[in-house]
């Protein structure tokens, strides 16, 4: 079980109907390649509504035990070597970034395909 902060609280008193400071979720964890470092996803039992996706920071405790993912956590840079030169990956922000020239043109590039294929 999950306990998260509902983001909602801080305006309750704009709504007609009460608002719970926090909700309680359970289902597995998942991953998806498009969500941000600072997120998780839980299963549903919805077909429709396969997974929710939850920010960290939100998580207040899991199995009744507090947890604290608001501390920054350093980007992480690591040099990779490309066709026509050495590249930077900065990972561990909000999206994992390369200074290849294919990265700035697309937004992706193999170089972090590969980087993102290594954690999995």
């Amino acid at each position: 079980m999950v306990k998260v902060k509902n983001v909602l609280w801080d305006k309750r008193d704009a709504y007609e109907f009460p608002m719970p400071e926090f909700n309680y979720y359970e289902g597995e964890i998942v991953y998806q390649k498009w969500f941000k470092t600072s997120q998780i996803g839980l299963t549903t039992d919805k077909p429709n509504f396969p997974f929710r996706v939850i920010e960290k920071s939100n998580i207040v405790e899991v199995d009744d035990k507090s947890v604290d993912f608001s501390k920054e956590v350093a980007p992480v840079r690591i040099q990779v070597q490309g066709k026509t030169g050495t590249y930077t990956i900065t990972a561990g922000t909000e999206v994992t970034r390369c200074t290849c020239p294919g990265f700035s043109y697309r937004g992706k590039c193999r170089h972090v395909e590969e980087f993102e294929m290594s954690l999995v």
